[in-house]
């Protein structure tokens, strides 16, 4: 039964690969990687019965990654709502910064958390209630 559910956890974690990874490659270092930036982009969902659209773009910056709101943004607005990186919809790996409009474009930086190897979507999230209020995809 140990060996099934280690299995099961192996493929679980192979499944959520980020598509952000070739933004920090294992063994990779600030010196051997390239100095231009990277950029992915993605389209925003609502989720949770908030509304949410427009693009998003990321650039992975040497100890920052950059997140940029298209200027074709708009959120419903709900409480506490906060730039989040994570893989998957449901729970964050970094929270940025406070969400500075509900419509427009807008860019936030976030510090690399130690260890950061990427991630798959950009989120919404409300940091006062644990819930995502929006999501996109990158790639």
């Amino acid at each position: 039964m140990k060996k099934l559910f280690l299995l099961a956890a192996l493929i679980a974690a192979m499944a959520v690969q980020p598509a952000l990874g070739h933004w920090v490659r294992p063994g990779s270092t600030e010196s051997n990687r390239s100095s231009a930036s990277e950029s992915v982009r993605g389209s925003f969902k609502g989720a949770n019965r908030y509304r949410t659209s427009g693009s998003v773009s990321i650039k992975d910056n040497v100890n920052t990654i950059t997140v940029t709101l298209g200027r074709n943004f708009s959120f419903s607005g709900g409480p506490d709502p906060f730039i989040a990186l994570a893989n998957g919809t449901r729970r964050p790996i970094v929270v940025g910064g406070k969400l500075k409009s509900n419509k427009g474009g807008q860019t936030y930086r976030i510090k690399k958390p130690r260890g950061f190897k990427g991630a798959s979507h950009v989120l919404i999230w409300c940091k006062r209630h644990s819930v995502t209020m929006g999501h996109a995809r990158i790639r």
